[in-house]
């Protein structure tokens, strides 16, 4: 029997990943930093079988519906799963499919598990490359700091295919991220469905333009420790996100009207010298602020709790 435990982080993305081509390529570069809190644990053994079994626990039961995803995605992996009988558990420290990127976190670890189970030997760059055909956002989560995934000309080593780490200056090693927990329920849209409605999208080369303007934006604000054009972009970047929903040929709505009140709210209470905001495809909100800001952020989280479920304090993983 072979054995395997790993975790894997989430990560937020800054400029977001919207639309993909081929098989799991990006049509617009993305930047995003790992998380440290928001984490999926994975533990599986593997015996000799006479054919494929997977058995799959989430948080402690048997998840069918999630076993059946997995085995979907497993088969865009470029090796074989014959003779061979695996029981996968695994466990999230965050809600799932709530808009906190547990497929990055998951499909990231998978990849970590199927290495060991399978003495796949897999280098940094492999393991990436494998997430992201599990997962196109789960190549990012592999390794702490700031992430960028997408072929650049002005990034050294960057690729479509896995991502690469972004020195940036200090000012940005102590960010601080709560993520404010609008709706802990899973999503009526997927991130695949969302990625899907990118195909036909009127806008849609006008955002890939948009994205690649804002990726080298946020790098050298990341690199030069320019707090007020990270914060800029990364609220343009997350509201175009779900300007996006909500303009495609079937607009979809993951945004929920707390949602807005919440980003009101940032805007209107907290200095925007200090404070910025992102989301993902789901409800919930991500403040960022530098670490000093802390007390502040609590206040402001303290006296507006009537308007949201409850919130996960977080940081960047360094």
């Amino acid at each position: 029997m072979n054995k395997s435990e790993h975790t894997s982080h989430s990560n937020i993305a800054i400029v977001k990943y919207w639309g993909k081509f081929q098989n799991q390529l990006p049509c617009n570069p993305s930047i995003s930093f790992t998380l440290k809190n928001c984490k999926t644990f994975m533990s599986a053994s593997s015996i000799v079988s006479d054919k494929f079994k997977l058995k799959y626990l989430f948080e402690g039961q048997e998840n069918e519906s999630f076993r059946d995803n997995i085995l979907k995605r497993i088969k865009r992996l470029p090796m074989s799963f014959n003779k061979s009988s695996i029981t996968i558990e695994s466990r999230n420290t965050f809600p799932h499919s709530s808009g906190v990127a547990s497929s990055a976190s998951s499909m990231s670890c998978l990849v970590k598990i199927l290495n060991d189970l399978y003495e796949l030997k897999l280098d940094s760059s492999e393991l990436s490359n494998y997430s992201r055909l599990l997962s196109g956002s789960a190549c990012r989560s592999l390794k702490p700091g700031f992430q960028s995934w997408g072929h650049v000309d002005y990034l050294l080593d960057s690729s479509d295919e896995y991502s690469t780490s972004v020195e940036v200056d200090p000012l940005f090693h102590d960010l601080k991220d709560t993520v404010i927990i609008v709706d802990s329920g899973m999503k009526k849209i997927s991130s695949t469905q969302g990625h899907q409605s990118m195909d036909d999208h009127p806008y849609k080369l006008a955002r890939y333009e948009q994205a690649r303007k804002n990726h080298e934006i946020v790098i050298q604000a990341l690199k030069a420790g320019d707090w007020p054009t990270f914060s800029k972009v990364t609220k343009i970047e997350a509201l175009s996100l779900h300007a996006l929903m909500m303009s495609s040929t079937t607009p979809y709505f993951l945004m929920r009207p707390k949602s807005l009140e919440i980003i009101n709210l940032i805007e209107s209470k907290l200095d925007k010298n200090n404070f910025t905001f992102t989301m993902d495809a789901g409800a919930n909100i991500h403040l960022l602020y530098r670490a000093h800001f802390h007390d502040q952020a609590l206040r402001f989280l303290d006296l507006y709790s009537e308007k949201f479920e409850s919130y996960i304090e977080d940081e960047i993983l360094v």
